[in-house]
């Protein structure tokens, strides 16, 4: 049995061209009105952009410490990190030449 709740949910969404923007309002009945309007304006103002990452200079350095590190746990660490700079430029199989060369 579903219970009375005391307010709203309403979804609005804008497709992109490589994403779906999704905004939920949860409103209360008598507001309504006033909050559509905000929900409306958040999708008609929302601006899509693409976040492009430049990692090489971190991952450059990243390597050469790796060499005078001696402790395998700051090594395993440092290499997650490198990973990770890889996948954010989207550089899967870069992130994959690294760990199949790691000793």
């Amino acid at each position: 049995m579903l219970e009375y709740l005391p307010f709203l949910e309403v979804t609005g969404f804008l497709k992109l061209e490589k994403a779906i923007f999704y905004c939920v309002l949860f409103t209360p009945r008598e507001l309504l009105k006033k909050n559509l309007r905000k929900l409306q304006f958040i999708l008609t103002t929302a601006d899509p952009l693409e976040i492009v990452f430049d990692n090489k200079e971190l991952i450059e350095s990243a390597i050469i410490k790796i060499e005078k590190i001696q402790s395998i746990e700051e090594k395993a660490n440092l290499y997650r990190q490198i990973g990770t700079w890889f996948r954010q430029m989207l550089k899967y199989e870069d992130a994959l030449h690294l760990l199949q060369e790691i000793d």
